[in-house]
């Protein structure tokens, strides 16, 4: 794991005291049910999945080409929305979106 990951990863876990799971196998020998219990700071949480159909193939169809855009491009027009409405905060008096302004 890079270690960028790997901070991120411990800097979201650290607050957790204890990890249980309970993991039921099925005569496959495959996965069939996961409970896990996790308690930190904030308090208790309780997570189920369940698993099916190993090995079976899922159709999958890509969206058309207009409905499909690169996380550059997302982030860009995002940045962009946000500087248009930092613009118009400022415009209009009450400072912009940047706290510190």
């Amino acid at each position: 794991m890079e270690e960028a990951n790997r901070t991120y990863l411990h800097e979201a876990v650290k607050h957790i005291t204890t990890f249980e799971v309970d993991l039921w196998i099925g005569q496959d020998g495959y996965p069939v049910r996961a409970e896990a219990v996790s308690t930190g700071a904030e308090g208790t949480t309780r997570t189920t999945a369940k698993f099916s159909d190993f090995g079976k193939a899922d159709p999958v169809q890509a969206p058309p080409a207009e409905q499909v855009v690169s996380l550059d491009q997302m982030n860009a027009e995002t940045d962009q929305k946000l500087k248009e409405a930092d613009k118009r905060l400022r415009d209009a008096g009450p400072g912009g979106l940047d706290p510190d302004s």
